[in-house]
């Protein structure tokens, strides 16, 4: 497997788009977004994040299949969904997944823009991702304005 900061991009595009156009966006909810709330990329992570992406880029379908939140390594779904994902996830290209690696992810976080968010926000919190759950409390004890349910899921 591939690294530890390995990241789905989701909660970081929606609450950009909300805090480029408050006036369009009623409220926004996002799932456990590793990579919209995290501190800035060290020169450790983003070379992680280029070596990554070359891999991706070298070993195409086999490296994607390899990383951590690849579908076929969900434990909690029923076969039938785990299949239909893993059929989903066999139409992305690693071109796609290299760029998102590398050029995408390091530049989501919002984590330094929260205090501007005008729409009304929910992170719907999947308590099973433990990896995510110091970035849920320090989101509940800085930005209480930020509702959070927590749900007995992953990502």
């Amino acid at each position: 497997m591939y690294g530890q900061r390995q990241e789905i991009c989701g909660a970081g595009i929606a609450l950009h788009y909300t805090l480029a156009h408050p006036g369009v966006c009623q409220s926004v909810s996002f799932t456990n977004g590793n990579s919209a709330l995290r501190d800035a990329w060290s020169e450790a992570d983003l070379q992680a994040q280029a070596d990554l992406a070359a891999r991706v880029r070298k070993d195409g379908a086999a490296a994607l299949r390899a990383i951590p939140y690849h579908p076929a390594h969900a434990r909690r779904f029923p076969a039938d969904i785990r299949t239909t994902l893993v059929a989903e996830a066999a139409r992305v290209t690693p071109e796609t997944v290299a760029l998102l690696q590398q050029e995408a992810l390091p530049r989501l976080s919002v984590r330094a823009r929260l205090a501007q968010m005008q729409p009304p926000c929910l992170l719907i919190n999947g308590t099973l991702e433990r990896r995510f759950q110091p970035l849920s409390d320090w989101l509940a004890q800085t930005h209480p304005q930020i509702g959070i349910i927590d749900l007995p899921g992953g990502h």
